[in-house]
């Protein structure tokens, strides 16, 4: 029996080490690179020991904070349709690679704190957080994929996408930035795609507006009180926006950024951060130059604000 035993873990091993072994293999294939790139999470494979400032946000965050101050390291963590509650799991998981005094900039996005997921949303992204979150920072996790995962992802990633990595690999997806960071939109198309944002956009608001998600408002109240505590320089920032996509919002409550603000810029107040709002910013609502699309900046236009940005920090005495 014990001669049995044995030849029964020894096989184990020798099977778990050949999945891990080619679990690595696959991580390095433009298959696997391509996934990391689609869902956001490739940054995760070069983040560095100790960081200066941090970003917190959906896509637009991830978008519009990109040049920091020079001498200054930042990371961003932010990631498509990323919610508050997990930018603050982000946030509980890394808080060791932002250093004491670092700014940690949480972008707000106008449908955050009204946003309600859509179930099948939320299951669509889930699996990317798998692979840079621990357990305990999993909303609803699924221990038994996690652990497979993390043993290796030829056991929950498709077999016929792993078998054709090895076979017959794909070409290597360009970043966004590479494809489109310096295309721009025009007053036309920005007209042209206003009712289809609008729709889309409103529909995730308006089950909750002008009350805020409580859930979305807790986890800003956390990553607040995490940077309090962790001796974090914090700033609610909203970015800017072109005219027509700040519009989407005002048309459905004209008062809507005002009411955002009446929510976010006290809690803000009581952990001892700023409230920056630049949605509807004359100096960039109208320069469709900066924008690859109605709200998300191109390298131009997020190295135009981030001068505008770091400079109004240096005025509140946040400097980077």
């Amino acid at each position: 029996m014990k001669k049995l035993l044995f030849k029964c873990a020894l096989l184990g091993l020798i099977l778990g080490g050949l999945l891990y072994a080619g679990g690595e293999a696959y991580k390095e294939t433009n298959t696997y690179r391509n996934l990391e790139r689609e869902d956001g999470t490739e940054i995760f494979r070069d983040m560095p020991e100790t960081v200066d400032i941090a970003v917190f946000g959906a896509s637009h965050g991830r978008e519009d904070f990109k040049f920091p101050p020079e001498g200054r390291t930042l990371f961003n963590f932010s990631m498509a349709l990323q919610t508050p509650e997990y930018d603050l799991r982000l946030m509980r998981e890394y808080q060791d690679r932002i250093r004491p005094g670092a700014l940690v900039v949480l972008a707000v996005s106008p449908f955050f704190p009204f946003y309600t997921q859509p179930e099948e949303q939320f299951q669509e992204q889930q699996p990317r957080y798998y692979r840079i979150l621990s357990p305990g920072n999993l909303i609803d996790p699924d221990l038994g994929l996690y652990l497979r995962g993390r043993l290796s992802p030829l056991l929950t990633e498709d077999f016929e996408d792993v078998l054709s990595a090895f076979f017959e690999d794909e070409p290597l997806e360009p970043t966004i930035d590479e494809e489109s960071g310096r295309s721009q939109m025009t007053p036309e198309s920005a007209q042209n795609r206003k009712p289809n944002v609008f729709s889309l956009q409103i529909a995730h608001v308006e089950a909750c507006f002008p009350e805020a998600n409580p859930a979305l408002e807790e986890a800003y109240r956390e990553m607040l009180a995490l940077c309090q505590e962790r001796g974090w320089r914090a700033v609610l920032a909203v970015p800017p926006y072109l005219k027509e996509y700040a519009d989407c919002y005002t048309e459905f409550s004209p008062d809507y950024f005002g009411v955002m603000r009446g929510l976010l810029e006290p809690l803000a107040r009581e952990y001892g951060a700023a409230y920056l709002d630049y949605s509807r910013n004359p100096d960039f609502a109208g320069r469709y130059d900066y924008y690859r699309d109605m709200s998300h900046m191109n390298l131009e236009g997020a190295e135009a604000f981030s001068r505008r940005f770091y400079a109004d920090l240096e005025g509140l005495g946040l400097g980077a």
